[in-house]
This record gives C-alpha cells, sequence and structure tokens, in this order.
C-alpha cells in the first residue's frame, strides 16, 4: 500500500469548510394552523357587565377566551363553541356602533341561560366587544 500524493497537501480555500453552519431552509407555519389573535381594542366599556357576573360564570368566560386562544384557528372552528349572530337591531345596535358596516357580531354563550361574549372577528382577530349577563332587547 502506498501513501497518496496529495497527502500532505491542504486543500485550496475554495473547498474549506465554510464558516457560517449550513441550515436546512424552514418551513413556513401556515398561518392557518395558529390559532387567532384577541383584541379587546373595539371593547364596549359602556356595556361591560362583566362586573355584575357571578364568579362561576367569570371562571367559564374566562376559560372559554383561553380556549378560542389557543384553538380557534379558522371561522369553521366556531362550530365548536355556542354562538349564534346578532343583528343591528334594538338594543343590539350600540355593539356595531365604529364597527365596519361589513362587521358580523356574533354572541358567544358562556351558558345556556345567561352570560354572553359578543365579539366579531375581522383578519383573524377574535374581538371581543363586551361580556355581559344581560340580555338585549331586539326590538
Amino acid at each position: 500500500m502506498s501513501i497518496p500524493e496529495n497527502a500532505g497537501v491542504l486543500p485550496d480555500s475554495k473547498s474549506l469548510i465554510p464558516l457560517e453552519i449550513p441550515q436546512l431552509p424552514q418551513q413556513q407555519d401556515d398561518p392557518e394552523s395558529s390559532p387567532f389573535l384577541i383584541s379587546f381594542g373595539k371593547y364596549k366599556i359602556k356595556e361591560c357587565g362583566i362586573d355584575n357576573i357571578d364568579k362561576k360564570r367569570a371562571r367559564k368566560a374566562l376559560k372559554l377566551i383561553k380556549e378560542i386562544g389557543t384553538s380557534l384557528c379558522c371561522e369553521n372552528d366556531l362550530k365548536n363553541f355556542n354562538t349564534k349572530s346578532v343583528g343591528d337591531r334594538g338594543d343590539y345596535s350600540v355593539l356595531y356602533n365604529g364597527l365596519h358596516p361589513d362587521a358580523e357580531v356574533k354572541e358567544l354563550f358562556i351558558d345556556s341561560d345567561k352570560g354572553r361574549i359578543f365579539f366579531f372577528i375581522l383578519r383573524r382577530i377574535f374581538y371581543i366587544l363586551s361580556i355581559t349577563d344581560a340580555h338585549y332587547n331586539t326590538h
């Protein structure tokens, strides 16, 4: 067995190990796979009834908000929650004040008989408008 001719020769600079660590291209996360953001930016403080909600319902409301913030990835996921569209009529019209005319306000039921979270969705943001025990008059 013989020693190769280039055994003691350093390779040229083109074949040296690069100074940066090569990385595989990162796969971009699909935006629909991440949960919606939650915003209180359009919150209607005058419509807020959170101070009057009993502790049990307040805990349920917070759990619902947490669940939305961790699992609502598309509007179709709302089918997993008890919601209903609310028209711009009667006492509900105050919820529409200052919103875009195309906004669709919905109510999320905290309990079957009492407690509502009023919201709308725009560009993957879940805007909370009000949290209340009160029922609105639709006439």
